[in-house]
């Protein structure tokens, strides 16, 4: 049965959402340095305007721009995290209608612009009373100097935090944030646009004391939340490599690596030359050699890389149905993700805001609705530093 008074679909979404608790320190002096973030695709106007199809059984008024950058605004300001990874932001759009009123709350943000003709980027935001930046990395992903299937407008953001104030620790932060290409078919150019962004993090967020050594395995490295949309499902490849540390590609087409459902057995094998990059190892770090000549045997597909990230969602609810953070008229799935450095000695999942399932959003319509702002959902989670 379907919602459809407003304050009934608020109140079943709060419902739905509830905070899911993980751990809670035993050490009082912890708990002073727990803070929140939160990732969130906030859908831009134009892209919305070029896929209308996609909103066809959506009420108009909830597609008006007007409409929806009030929705998200309260979104976000009820949802009141020290930190936002957002992606699909309209850089005009954003910084006139939201973005003023995010300033007055005590929020600064830092944002990239993708490539070529875009209006939408990547931005992170943060509190100024909880955290200082120490230093942030753009990351462009047309980048054919490196290898040739990177030809497309992505773009990540990586900043350097500082905890300030009531905050009793002294290790940085680092956030990522990134919104690979969506088409199904294409898993190998989100793959060379996620190997980018992963060697880019590893020399960014070294500490000072591995100096020492030059294996990037045994380096130390500050606590890393990565997190966006990556326009891939929790089971893809794609993701595996992300948790595991490694994953063989070998005997898979490139509509397999994301997991998407209008991708599979589509597209072409995955080669050797297609894992290739100028300037970056299957170890996917950085070198010195302008190709990597690990392994010469043509089967070895596996990449690997040095971070131990883990998923702070799991795939399903307790009722062993589906969670999902998009929904449209073609498809639904869960292809925004939040990873944090697992077993860091610097970083604690604390707890999560739950996600709603397939039978959830059916009962309150199609998103964007008179609630929700963006055809995606908002992940966040809360974390201690140590």
């Amino acid at each position: 049965m379907k919602i459809d008074q407003i304050g009934q679909i608020y109140n079943y979404i709060n419902r739905c959402r509830r905070w899911i608790k993980v751990m809670e320190p035993d050490n009082v002096e912890l708990r002073h340095n727990q803070f929140s973030l939160t990732t969130y695709n906030i859908l831009a106007q134009n892209l919305l305007l070029n896929h209308l199809y996609l909103y066809r059984d959506s009420n108009k008024s909830d597609l008006e721009w007007l409409e929806r950058s009030n929705r998200l605004k309260q979104e976000l300001l009820e949802l009141n995290s020290d930190i936002f990874c957002l992606q699909e932001v309209h850089m005009e759009n954003f910084t006139t209608s939201i973005l003023p009123t995010l300033k007055e709350r005590g929020y600064h943000m830092i944002s990239k612009l993708k490539t070529g003709q875009n209006h939408d980027g990547c931005s992170i935001l943060f509190k100024k009373n909880k955290f200082q930046l120490q230093d942030s990395l753009e990351i462009q992903m047309n980048r054919l100097d490196v290898s040739h299937l990177l030809d497309r407008d992505q773009v990540a953001l990586v900043v350097k935090l500082c905890p300030i104030g009531r905050f009793r620790t002294n290790t940085n932060l680092i956030v990522a944030n990134t919104h690979l290409i969506f088409n199904p078919k294409r898993g190998d150019i989100k793959l060379a646009q996620l190997r980018l962004l992963l060697a880019e993090i590893q020399r960014f967020a070294i500490r000072n004391d591995s100096a020492n050594t030059t294996d990037p395995f045994k380096m130390d490295y500050f606590p890393i939340i990565l997190c966006g949309d990556f326009n891939s499902e929790p089971n893809s490849p794609i993701v595996e490599f992300i948790k595991n540390g490694q994953f063989n590609f070998h005997g898979l087409y490139s509509g397999d690596i994301s997991g998407q459902r209008h991708g599979f057995e589509k597209g072409r094998y995955l080669r050797k030359s297609d894992l290739l990059m100028n300037g970056i190892d299957f170890n996917t770090c950085f070198t010195n050699n302008t190709h990597d000549d690990e392994s010469n045997e043509s089967e070895n597909l596996t990449v690997r890389h040095v971070f131990n990230f883990k998923s702070v969602y799991p795939i399903m609810d307790q009722f062993n149905l589906h969670f999902i953070s998009t929904s449209t008229n073609f498809d639904c799935g869960l292809v925004d993700h939040l990873f944090y450095s697992y077993n860091h000695k610097n970083l604690q999942l604390s707890a999560f805001k739950q996600l709603m399932n397939k039978q959830n959003l059916k009962k309150i319509g199609n998103i964007p609705n008179s609630i929700l702002g963006s055809d995606h959902i908002a992940l966040s989670a809360k974390f201690y530093l140590s």
